[in-house]
């Protein structure tokens, strides 16, 4: 009788810790695969010539948010309330914008954090209407997205009231003389070349130019719509598209959840 007691204590005592153990697994495997949180299943690169497509497919449609922080080269985006699949890890990508995302879950959402491979990058998102899917479209670059100087620089103090800094810092005279072309000459070519200014709407597109280097960039959009109404042939009409997209896609980013549909189609008229 002695000995069944000694039996039947042991083997409560190894039962307890094990029962104790599948408790916390399953505890922590209803957490991951909550069946009423929406979840993220997969994340994928999907085709595209240009831009690098992420496409995050979840079980449902969900509210996000996006943080870029291009200056660390890295673009986090949030999903309150929502899981992560079984199968959903982080990837390294040999992929010429994209290096690596990692998922981690914070209590009851989910964030994803995607690393870039260069810091001027550009950035558009959207919710696939026919499923429930987040698209990233990410392109980067090397050089500056846009470079534009208006007026010329103000002149410093010490240098030569003779000459005046050029566009690339290089002194120029202001009476310049030009091989093989007499004053006549001259005076017809800046008179040909004012003409085609005019012609060309160069007055507008700089008046665009500085609304956007004030960053108001919904003057801008208007003043290049009303530029390409008045202006359809002009010789700086694609530039001036270009920089009717980049001033919505500035404006949108500002946005808390911005929409990109109407940026995208302005990038692909420019």
């Amino acid at each position: 009788m002695v000995l069944n007691l000694k039996i039947t204590r042991f083997f409560w005592l190894l039962w307890l810790p094990l029962s104790g153990v599948q408790g916390i697994n399953n505890l922590a495997w209803a957490q991951e695969f909550d069946p009423v949180r929406p979840r993220v299943s997969t994340i994928r690169i999907g085709p595209h010539p240009v831009y690098t497509r992420i496409l995050i497919n979840l079980t449902e449609p969900v509210t996000y948010q996006v943080k870029p922080d291009f200056a660390n080269k890295k673009i986090t985006l949030f999903l309150p309330y929502t899981a992560k699949g079984p199968r959903l890890r982080g990837k390294f990508f040999n992929d010429k914008n994209l290096r690596q995302f990692s998922v981690r879950s914070s209590g009851e959402d989910l964030k994803v954090t995607f690393l870039l491979k260069n810091a001027n990058t550009r950035l558009f998102h959207s919710l696939n209407p026919k499923k429930p899917q987040i698209v990233l479209d990410l392109q980067g670059e090397k050089r500056p997205i846009l470079r534009t100087r208006i007026g010329r620089p103000q002149q410093k103090q010490g240098r030569p009231a003779s000459v005046e800094p050029g566009l690339e810092g290089i002194p120029i005279p202001k009476k310049a003389r030009l091989i093989g072309y007499t004053p006549k000459k001259i005076q017809e070519v800046v008179a040909k070349s004012g003409e085609e200014k005019d012609k060309n709407g160069w007055e507008d597109y700089q008046k665009a130019l500085k609304e956007f280097q004030a960053r108001k960039y919904p003057s801008v959009s208007k003043l290049i719509l009303e530029f390409h109404k008045n202006y359809p042939t002009s010789k700086y009409l694609g530039q001036a598209l270009y920089l009717k997209a980049e001033a919505e896609y500035r404006a949108a980013f500002r946005e808390l959840n911005p929409l990109f549909d109407q940026t995208l189609a302005s990038y692909k008229l420019a």
